[in-house]
């Protein structure tokens, strides 16, 4: 039925983090027709990326800018005694780099841009002066009157590079009392906290870890073997104390040992800056990184300030220089004597054509190292001396010996300006600079009175609370308000501008740090807009320990487990985690034994087990700050004035780093009732992160249950409050949430609901979930939103299926932690087990991507249901088996699933379980595999259930059949409350994937777009049938209990009769695949469900070659160039470095970033008019739509500099990925000079499943079918000139190349397939075609006709659906 016409219809939504599906079925599940064509389509769109990125070159440029600020205010300080020696001093310093011709008008006569006094040249300042150190450090004790610019260059250097902010905290800090110790003492003091809260022993020594830093006569390997001595932690964890050992003497770390976290970029050394800010460290273990930082900062500081003992950073600088060079004559020396044809080849180097500057694409060793690092990194260049030293043969000279010395300390040749000298903190430059001022203020007494703004230059820096001082040009959100400044200003101080020296009189300091503070704090996961908890809070951390506690188990007989009661889950928490920052199993073991044995009940059984928690020996929650309180406090429990004063400590704690502000805030609350030490130790500890859910869910949601109020805090405590027979029963979060009868969620969504009325409507923006996903929930919003217009009324129903958002940062987390464990059990079992062990051993953590590789591993290369050996290179042979059928539930991991012979399999012929004989035949081996840490407590149960109590199937139920995700659930409340006449249901995620499977759909993403489409569709078709025969799991999902015991009941009854298990379909599915009535007679049964009918109209529906397509253009944003600079020579470059300033002479930036294009109209020298269709840079789209510049303005300059008379703008913004046509083709303008064709490739039946095989890698090519390989060629060789007329060239060769194709092997053949299809899907710009006698790069095809033909294109704007397109013809 048309759309327009249609009484009643439903919508299906399948929406994805780059894609929403979309399809609208009539009320009798047909699709709806508009424009002749089905109503479902594939919305397509890049996906929105994270802030990070973005945030850090943000942080990088206001680096830059306050850097260039403070020097303009040092400017200001020295003009006017400038003004009176060399008024031009500061323009040819501002113009120093310019070539003479490009030096502003009158100040171009100059030979120096610093010296060119008759008796003082810049040659003269050079020679006196071969580093601004030996300048700096002169000044310092010269008492004669220095040149004013001299003190000037000094200040410049020093306030330009100040130096960091690590030893902030202590002031007094000079070159002379430097030491280690201070930053050794906060490392003992971090590690042995982080050490007491994993229970693992140290006997941290602080004197002799110094001792290791600071003995120059020690190599760095040696010093890090003392220094992991040094660290007394307990052998059991030496990859730690090695991680943290190599961190602070420079070495790469491998930090994932010290912190417990596998991550992505978790090695690395310290020195690198990149990798040290992207590196994502614990919260918790911020404190100890930060240590380690510091040591290793003061190892370094050590080494530099070694040079001159007892003098200022300059005269360790002049010593490092004066080292240089006796090196680097050493180093010649060495190649004349024993290598002189070496030399020139070493030290010189070929030049560029034409000038004297060297190449460094063709120089080597030490030319290449000299001109700079980005050429040739100093641990590089090292290598290549000592391989030139030996290849010359030069380790028999005594020189050699001091020179290998120095390579191993690595500090042979190394240049003064590294990133060593980011260890240099602040007070050693400042130092220096209140010297100077000592020595001169005598001669110029300016230097005395503006002392104050001088030091404040160096030593001030914005507290982060305060954030930017200024809302200057700041980004602004949708409400107009500044997204990243939130400093508030004193009254009267509003126009006031901020220095350095100045703003603590303008800047309201506390309550910018309030402001602060409501920024910081993130909003709950289930009740929107409620502010979340910090993670240290007393309230948080008891709710993780709650949580984790109530989902641990205990067991005596090492079979049958037990969740802890209200009595003793309350004793544990009591006696063990409030008295102990870490709780082990072994510590609850042992509590047990004591609490009930040996006349109590629970210890007849033997010896306590104790598992289910987070961590593999112990809980992973702890109640610290309780712990941590009461030890300060000096009580043993807190009081309930002592409670809210804790977590009122703990909320500043979390958010100010600043131990000044924190200091106060907490003296000026709580000064009467703690003392100064208490407040000190208060300071001293780090509390960082936040939880994610708010005190009013855990605290102030309360449900009416038979025992009263409740709130979800109570029911952690004291267990379920309902059901008469698991009274006091323990309950996890997710249980209480799911729970019917405390309605918890019911009264979430009511919260939330309530809450969006108020606020005038939900908004995208407060959808928890990554900025990816955000945008494809605006895009179904839209899409919703135009077919209910084109409709005329809104959707009878809407369901949606809503991709998971994965976590690119887990991405290879997973196989890397698995293979790490089996390493670890395995090993436990080589005795038994060493040719499994061995075959692990020769694969990497990559081979574990096969899941049957996996099992069989786990399973020490045994059949899981008989313990007869299985062959590793015959895995495809065996049968992947659920433990649990999938007609309970919808578990495919590891936990459900076991490696077996198809014929081993033994059920109980009435619940499908395990039969109890093989139960007991296997369970001694499955307890082996469980003890080693091959299995879990959960696979163990699965394999040991003998039956399923009315409570587990309820559970059941509620997994496999409701939603629980909370972005779905979020969804659904946009939705609804955008159509309330509308009934929104979410679908279950994976149930359309099961229908796809038992109905043999093909899916292939590398095709077509089609895909999202038919997801869409299927989610509506299941939608559609559960509200027919399944309503009840939407409104009641426990009454489904029964139906699906029902249905387990006649599945086993078919298992009795066929001895088949049941297929993998959950109940969903299987019962979609149910017909209501008999097939033969007509009788109907249950219902008038046609399960033959409804799976063929599926199948004919996916054969459809028709789906509209639409494709969001896009706008680029981000990186205006590549940020490496290049030099004048070589390659031509797009975009000088400066404005104004020649690439050919300056350098400049290659691959220039166009936000999007635009068409003008000019006239050529002939004055003939043509179309010119140009790119705008990122930079130029900033300055239009700033209004600094406007579109005309712009394709003017264009058009000058290519020799044309602009005349108008045809189109003035034409995003990437805009659709047009041409010539009978559609076209995505996807850059300056390529078009994609816009059409796609449609494959149906057989075709279709080959394709999709050809492009899964994941099936060998000499399992594909060679005559179906042909027939695909064939049929992608038919469709080249329907899909774009410009492909005639790739028809062409492959129509010549028919015999050469099946000449190919089967991977060749793929290869070319593949190729293909790609290229048909816009994904390559070209195909090789090199296979079959062709060009390896055929098929490109330009964007020639825009400029040649543009009165016969057409721009197509689409709308958000593809059913509506606006075409525009423009003509010259």
């Amino acid at each position: 039925m048309n759309l327009r016409n249609v009484e009643s219809y439903q919508i299906g939504l399948d929406i994805g983090t780059g894609s929403v599906g979309w399809a609208v079925l009539d009320e009798n599940g047909d699709l709806c027709r508009f424009k002749g064509k089905p109503t479902w389509g594939s919305r397509i769109f890049p996906s929105a990326q994270t802030a990070a990125d973005t945030r850090m070159h943000r942080g990088q440029r206001r680096r830059y800018d306050r850097r260039r600020q403070r020097l303009d205010w040092l400017q200001e300080i020295f003009a006017p005694e400038m003004a009176k020696v060399d008024p031009e001093f500061f323009v040819r310093m501002n113009q120093a780099r310019l070539h003479p011709e490009d030096r502003a008008e009158g100040h171009r006569d100059y030979r120096w841009p610093l010296f060119n006094d008759a008796g003082f040249t810049e040659a003269d300042y050079y020679k006196r002066f071969p580093t601004i150190y030996h300048l700096r450090a002169w000044l310092t004790e010269a008492d004669e009157k220095a040149d004013i610019r001299l003190i000037y260059l000094a200040f410049h250097n020093i306030v330009k590079h100040r130096g960091n902010f690590l030893h902030e905290d202590n002031p007094a800090l000079s070159a002379r009392n430097a030491n280690m110790k201070e930053a050794v003492k906060r490392l003992r003091e971090a590690l042995e906290d982080w050490c007491e809260e994993h229970d693992i022993e140290c006997a941290f020594d602080e004197d002799a870890l110094v001792r290791a830093l600071s003995d120059a006569s020690l190599r760095a390997a040696e010093k890090r073997e003392r220094a992991e001595a040094a660290l007394g932690v307990e052998k059991a964890y030496k990859k730690l104390a090695k991680a943290v050992s190599s961190a602070v003497v420079g070495y790469a770390a491998e930090f994932s040992h010290v912190f417990f976290v596998e991550a992505e970029g978790s090695k690395f050394a310290l020195s690198n800056d990149e990798k040290v800010e992207a590196y994502a460290c614990p919260d918790e273990g911020r404190d100890l990184f930060e240590a380690m930082q510091k040591v290793y900062s003061s190892y370094v500081l050590m080494g530099i300030l070694s040079e001159a003992q007892g003098k200022t950073l300059s005269f360790c600088k002049v010593g490092e220089y004066e080292r240089y060079a006796r090196d680097l004559e050493t180093l010649k020396g060495l190649v004349r004597a024993y290598g002189p044809e070496r030399y020139d080849e070493f030290f010189r180097g070929p030049f560029y054509e034409g000038t004297h500057d060297y190449n460094p694409d063709k120089a080597k060793g030490y030319t290449k190292y000299n001109l700079g690092t980005s050429k040739l990194s100093h641990e590089d260049f090292l290598k290549e001396v000592r391989k030139l030293l030996a290849d010359i043969g030069a380790q028999e000279d005594e020189r050699y010996a001091a020179v290998e010395r120095a390579i191993e300390a690595g500090t042979f040749l190394r240049r003064l300006k590294t990133s060593d000298n980011g260890s240099i903190p602040y007070q050693l430059h400042l130092e220096e600079l209140e010297a100077i001022i000592e020595r001169q203020a005598r001669h110029y007494p300016f230097l005395a009175q503006e002392k104050g703004k001088l030091k404040s230059l160096v030593s001030f820096r914005i507290p982060y609370y305060v954030g930017p001082l200024t809302t200057k040009n700041a980004a602004v959100d949708g409400k107009g308000e500044a997204r990243f400044a939130w400093s508030s200003r004193k009254q009267g101080m509003e126009n006031e501008r901020v220095y350095p020296w100045n703003w603590e009189d303008v800047i309201d300091k506390d309550q910018s740090a309030e402001d602060f503070i409501r920024r910081m704090t993130g909003t709950c996961t289930y009740l929107k807009g409620e502010p979340v908890l910090p993670r240290c809070s007393l309230a948080y951390e008891m709710f993780c320990v709650l949580n984790e506690l109530n989902g641990a188990k205990w067991t005596q007989d090492g079979d049958k487990s037990y969740r802890f009661d209200a009595a003793d889950r309350l004793g544990i928490v009591e006696e063990l985690f409030k008295k102990r920052k870490r709780v082990t199993y072994e510590a609850v073991e042992k509590w047990l034994a004591k609490r009930h044995g040996p006349e109590g009940g629970k210890s007849v059984g033997g010896a306590y087990h104790v598992s289910g928690g987070q961590g593999e020996d112990a809980f992973e929650s702890q109640l610290s700050s309780h712990y941590d309180f009461c030890k300060i406090l000096e009580v043993d429990e807190l009081s309930e004035a002592d409670a809210a004063m804790a977590e009122d400590v703990v909320l500043w704690n979390t958010v100010f780093e600043d131990r000044s502000i924190l200091k106060r805030k907490i003296k000026l609350a709580y000064g009467d009732r703690l003392s100064d030490a208490q407040t000190g130790r208060l300071c001293k500890r780090r509390y960082t992160g936040w939880g994610r859910l708010s005190s009013e869910l855990l605290c102030g949601l309360r449900s009416a249950t038979d025992n009263g109020p409740k709130t979800i805090m109570d029911i952690l405590l004291e267990g379920d409050p309902n059901h008469a027979r698991r009274m006091g029963a323990a309950m996890n979060l997710m249980e209480i949430l799911h729970d019917d009868l405390l309605e918890f969620q019911a009264k979430i969504d009511e919260r939330n609901l309530e809450r969006a009325h108020e606020a005038g409507g939900m908004s995208v923006d407060e959808v928890t979930g990554s900025p990816a996903l955000r945008r494809g929930i605006n895009q179904a919003l839209r899409i919703v939103e135009e077919v209910a217009r084109i409709a005329g009324k809104p959707p009878a129903h809407i369901y949606v299926e809503v991709t998971r958002d994965e976590d690119s940062r887990n991405k290879g987390r997973r196989t890397t932690s698995r293979y790490r464990a089996l390493d670890a059990a395995l090993s436990s079992l080589k005795s038994q087990h060493a040719d499994v062990y061995a075959e692990l051993k020769e694969r990497d953590s990559h081979a574990l991507d096969d899941e049957r590789l996996t099992l069989y591993f786990m399973q020490c290369g045994k059949c899981m249901y008989s313990g007869k050996p299985l062959d590793i290179n015959k895995l495809q042979t065996y049968h992947v088996d659920h433990i649990l059928p999938q007609s309970y539930t919808k578990d495919d991991s590891f936990e459900n699933k076991v490696l077996v012979y198809a014929d081993e399999n033994e059920r109980k012929l009435d619940s499908l379980l395990l039969d109890q004989k093989l139960i007991a035949r296997m369970q001694g081996f499955w307890r082996t595999l469980r003890d080693a840490g091959l299995i879990g407590d959960k696979k163990f149960n699965n394999l040991t259930r003998t039956g399923v109590g009315d409570e587990l199937m309820r559970k059941f139920v509620s997994r496999q059949l409701v939603e629980t995700s909370q972005i779905v659930k979020q969804v659904q409340q946009l939705l609804q409350a955008r159509y309330p006449e509308s009934d929104v249901r979410p679908v279950k995620a994976g149930v359309s994937h099961q229908l796809r499977e038992q109905c043999g759909l093909v899916k292939s993403r590398e095709i077509n777009d089609f895909h999202h489409a038919h997801d869409a569709y299927l989610a509506c078709q299941v939608g559609r049938f559960i509200q027919y025969r399944h309503s009840a799991v939407y409104d009641e999902p426990v009454k489904m209990a029964a139906v699906v015991r029902q249905f387990i009941k006649k599945q086993a009854d078919d298992y009795r009769r066929t001895r088949e298990m049941p297929g993998s379909a959950g109940f969903i599915v299987s019962s979609f695949l149910t017909p209501g009535f008999d097939v033969e007679t007509g009788e109907v049964f249950r219902d008038a469900w046609d399960a033959d009918f409804e799976v063929d109209r599926i199948k004919r529906c996916f054969d459809y070659r028709d789906c509209f397509i639409s494709r969001m253009p896009e706008e680029t944003r981000g990186a205006f160039w590549n940020q490496q600079p290049l030099p004048a020579h070589g390659k031509e470059k797009k975009l000088p470095l400066k404005k104004g300033l020649s690439p050919k002479k300056y350098g400049g930036y290659s691959g220039e970033q166009f936000s999007y294009f635009m068409l003008y109209r000019a006239l050529d020298a002939k004055g003939k008019p043509c179309a010119k269709f140009v790119g705008v840079p990122l930079p130029v789209a900033r300055e239009i739509a700033c209004g600094k510049l406007t579109v005309e303005q712009y394709a003017m300059s264009v058009a000058d500099a290519e020799g044309l008379r602009f005349e108008r703008i045809l189109r003035g913004r034409i995003l990437k990925y805009s659709k047009v046509y041409y010539g009978g083709d559609e076209f995505y303008l996807s850059a300056l000079d390529v078009v994609y064709s816009a059409r796609q490739l449609a494959l149906t039946g057989e075709l279709l499943k080959v394709a999709a095989d050809v492009c899964d890698k994941r099936i060998d090519a000499e399992r594909l079918d060679e005559a179906a390989m042909g027939r695909l060629f064939d049929e992608l060789r038919d469709k080249a000139l329907y899909l774009c007329s410009r492909f005639k060239t790739v028809r062409d060769v492959l129509d010549k190349g028919c015999d050469s194709f099946l000449a190919l092997t089967k991977s060749e053949k793929r290869l070319l397939l593949v190729g293909l299809i790609e290229f048909y899907a816009g994904k390559k710009q070209r195909v090789s075609l090199s296979l079959i006698g062709g060009s390896p790069n055929a098929g490109k095809i330009t964007n020639s006709f825009l400029h040649a033909k543009i009165e016969d294109v057409v721009f197509a704007d689409t709308s958000v659906t593809g059913m509506f397109e606006r075409r525009e013809t423009i003509g010259l």
